[in-house]
């Protein structure tokens, strides 16, 4: 099985992420037939406008002929999409997701091996605090990680078949368990965002205007989405939860440092940082994620 043989592709949510999937997809192979599925009109109709997707719906059951679907709506808007999909998608059919944890969406997956359709959880690394179909690009997912958490019982050839999709979009596809790719996230995504969103609520109206470029830098994301968000949050609220206690622990520290005036411990915790920060560059450099 190969993306290359599937006639039909859909994507429910042609937002940014989902927009961009349909014209990296298209721009791959302009022959797959790439059908969107929104829960608005305009974003439909922009989709298809900019060539993202060949055919639009509100409705889930225009993607019955699909070979593999990619939902690409929020994590609160996934559950019943798998419901819906699993009334209407043929036996044999793939079904993956863009959500940004793995474990209660994996196991809203399970359900649909009672159809023998296979779902296969994924998440690319991928995106920005910016929403809609009017900022995708084709060009989103190059040089970026996506995990991909099989789960038991899944038929190999269609883990082959959604590795082989990100792939394809130019993506490192790095597979792992739903529970790992949870933890591993709530430490390097979910963490920064609540760490960002505090940053912000911390200072003052009268304090945050005369924020340079190091603050903006540093609070970017705290723009996100808040029911997105929201969504993240509660789904992996234990990681999360587990995380914001080692980093509130690591503040104490160094706030008692500081109190005491501590001047070796104030900067073994600054270098630290900054050994770490610029490894992480040099990192990111040598796999073409960020310029030099």
């Amino acid at each position: 099985m190969k993306l290359r043989n599937l006639s039909k592709i859909g994507i429910v949510g042609p937002g940014l992420l989902g927009g961009s999937i349909g014209l990296a997809i298209k721009s791959h192979n302009p022959g797959h037939q790439v059908i969107g599925v929104g829960h608005r009109t305009r974003s439909v109709d922009r989709a298809k406008e900019i060539g993202a997707i060949d055919q639009g719906s509100l409705e889930i059951r225009d993607l019955a002929e699909c070979d593999l679907v990619i939902i690409a709506t929020p994590i609160g808007l996934i559950r019943r999409t798998i419901e819906e999909l699993g009334e209407v998608l043929a036996p044999d059919a793939i079904v993956t997701d863009v959500g940004s944890t793995k474990r209660s969406i994996c196991r809203w997956g399970k359900q649909l091996a009672r159809r023998k359709i296979d779902f296969i959880g994924s998440h690319p690394i991928a995106g920005s605090e910016k929403r809609g179909v009017d900022f995708a690009r084709p060009d989103l997912f190059i040089n970026a990680d996506c995990f991909v958490t099989p789960m038991a019982g899944n038929n190999p050839q269609a883990v082959d078949l959604v590795c082989e999709l990100w792939q394809t979009l130019g993506m490192r596809v790095v597979k792992t368990t739903p529970s790992k790719h949870d933890k591993l996230l709530a430490a390097v995504s979910h963490l920064p965002h609540m760490v960002a969103a505090g940053l912000v609520n911390v200072c003052g109206e009268d304090q945050i205007k005369f924020s340079g470029t190091g603050f903006m830098d540093t609070t970017r994301i705290a723009s996100g989405d808040v029911n997105l968000w929201h969504d993240i949050i509660v789904s992996n609220s234990d990681y999360l939860s587990a995380m914001l206690k080692k980093f509130t622990s690591q503040l104490e520290k160094v706030r008692q440092a500081i109190e005491k005036g501590d001047s070796k411990a104030i900067c073994a915790f600054l270098e630290k940082a900054r050994t770490r920060r610029e490894d992480l560059v040099r990192f990111k450099y040598q796999q073409q994620q960020i310029e030099p």
